[in-house]
């Protein structure tokens, strides 16, 4: 047993403007974490939202992390808040959709999300540019794989380190997303005759001591440098690593298919392990399961032989993070039926107080029964998912939010 738990990423949430001064503050935080026990996977920047296309700004993110060595930024792409003064310069529905495909397009390193849902109100336009450009996105490269840089965030909180379904709130910050998957499937595992409890207090006990000697590192970067440490993303994220996997775990619990009986009670079970910790510590985000098909051998696997059902992932959701992540379908899937599910999505983060929430599609040719594309230390190939027929007429509305009923009605 490796004993140690993960650190996937330390993402830096940037202010509006930034100077040279800062960005050598975020290089003096990285090397502060050099030769730390826990090594740190990935280094990132949390761009703060862009109403209007900035150049400057974005070209000077993308040259300091390549200077710097930082794996990749995040750059929210936002319409101008209704009533907000605005200039000939704004994003518009007809101009977002071609911004967000020139930035994905010209930088490798970037991310990129649209907000379907805000405040719990669902915007259907933006709905309909992330299903239409989710197509063009496609194209981009030979092998399909750039939505793997391009979200949708329904109700994202903000300063989050997991990407690309966050936003900086414009507070100069770093947040850190753990990796916990590996070191809870191996307790796991040499605890097979536990019950329930004494292996939800194992789990809690061994994974919160490394957590705090972590958190006290944070503390000494933040003091050092003067960048507020804003907290953890507590989230189980899987890693193709052995023992990375979400339905190894679930197995412990007894759950042989995936969405069948008993997913729900494992799902909210380890969710509550995983929100217990922010009773202690800072945190952020989603801290949540993740079941991100394409990030998940154990469930690429799983969905090859049987077949994941995309209505479980969306029921699921509502115990976890992070929605529809990394769901591969055909690119001559209808862009009415993808919203559908979308629907979804917003619908469920919308009646559980805006519980945060995304989507991820990635189409493929549809020739292709399977992925193909070179897997790396992040994504691996799996089947590509047949979805329904189902299509919500939305009359061509550009907004929808539910009346606010009262908790007994």
């Amino acid at each position: 047993m490796t004993g140690n738990i993960g650190i996937r990423t330390v993402t830096f949430n940037l202010k509006e403007k930034m100077s040279q001064a800062d960005f050598e503050r975020i290089a003096v935080a990285k090397r502060s974490f050099s030769g730390f026990r826990y090594p740190v996977r990935t280094f990132r920047i949390n761009g703060y939202p862009l109403t209007e296309m900035n150049d400057e700004y974005v070209n000077g993110i993308n040259d300091f992390c390549s200077k710097e060595g930082l794996r990749w930024f995040s750059t929210p792409f936002r319409l101008p808040k209704s009533g907000s003064k605005q200039n000939g310069k704004h994003f518009t529905k007809d101009t977002l959709e071609d911004a967000v495909y020139e930035y994905l397009a010209k930088y490798p390193k970037g991310f990129a999300n649209l907000a379907g849902s805000e405040n719990g109100v669902m915007d259907f336009e933006v709905i309909d540019v992330y299903t239409r450009l989710m197509k063009r996105v496609s194209r981009l490269s030979p092998d399909g794989t750039d939505n793997f840089r391009y979200g949708l965030s329904v109700n994202a909180k903000q300063d989050g380190p997991f990407f690309p379904f966050t936003e900086s709130s414009g507070q100069f910050s770093f947040s850190i997303g753990l990796e916990l998957t590996e070191m809870i499937n191996e307790i796991a595992d040499t605890n097979c005759t536990s019950t329930l409890e004494e292996l939800r207090d194992m789990i809690a006990a061994k994974l919160d001591s490394q957590i705090t000697e972590i958190e006290e590192k944070a503390l000494k970067v933040e003091e050092v440098t003067g960048i507020a440490f804003r907290g953890f993303d507590f989230s189980l994220a899987p890693t193709l690593r052995k023992n990375g996997s979400l339905l190894q775990l679930l197995k412990r619990f007894g759950v042989k298919d995936f969405g069948g009986g008993g997913s729900f009670f494992a799902t909210a079970t380890l969710t509550n392990i995983l929100k217990s910790f922010g009773k202690k510590h800072r945190h952020v985000g989603f801290s949540g399961l993740m079941y991100s098909v394409l990030e998940d051998r154990g469930l690429c696997d799983f969905h090859n032989r049987v077949g994941v059902r995309l209505n479980d992932l969306i029921k699921l959701s509502t115990m976890c993070g992070c929605g529809i992540d990394m769901v591969p379908v055909h690119e001559s899937e209808s862009t009415d039926v993808l919203k559908s599910y979308i629907y979804d999505i917003c619908a469920i983060s919308c009646r559980l107080d805006n519980k945060p929430l995304g989507v991820r599609f990635l189409a493929f040719d549809d020739r292709l029964e399977f992925t193909d594309f070179e897997e790396d230390d992040f994504l691996t190939n799996g089947r590509i998912l047949e979805l329904g027929s189902n299509a919500i007429d939305d009359h061509d509305i550009s907004e929808f939010s539910f009346w606010e009923v009262s908790k007994d009605a």
